[in-house]
């Protein structure tokens, strides 16, 4: 056999292949729902209150006030979670 009917015979075995998968309807293999949940946190304990940004700070003693009140906040989430046993 030459070569170009090898080619042939490939192509017209190639094409029938395609045929069958274009017949099939396609199946949907997953199903992927996002639901958004929200749990309320109870919360009993008493908040520092979050400093203000005023014009006689500069950026970096605002930061440093951040700091020290997220550092309270960490104190405080880390004590009622050693209460609640977590």
């Amino acid at each position: 056999m030459s070569s170009t009917v090898i080619t042939r015979i490939s192509l017209i075995l190639l094409a029938l292949a395609l045929v069958g998968c274009a017949t099939t309807t396609p199946r949907t293999i997953t199903k992927t729902e996002i639901v958004e949940v929200k749990v309320p946190v109870v919360y009993k304990l008493e908040r520092p209150e979050r400093p203000r940004f005023t014009s006689e700070d500069t950026v970096p003693t605002y930061l440093n006030k951040l700091v020290r009140y997220t550092e309270k906040l960490e104190v405080i989430i880390d004590e009622h979670n050693s209460k609640q046993g977590n």
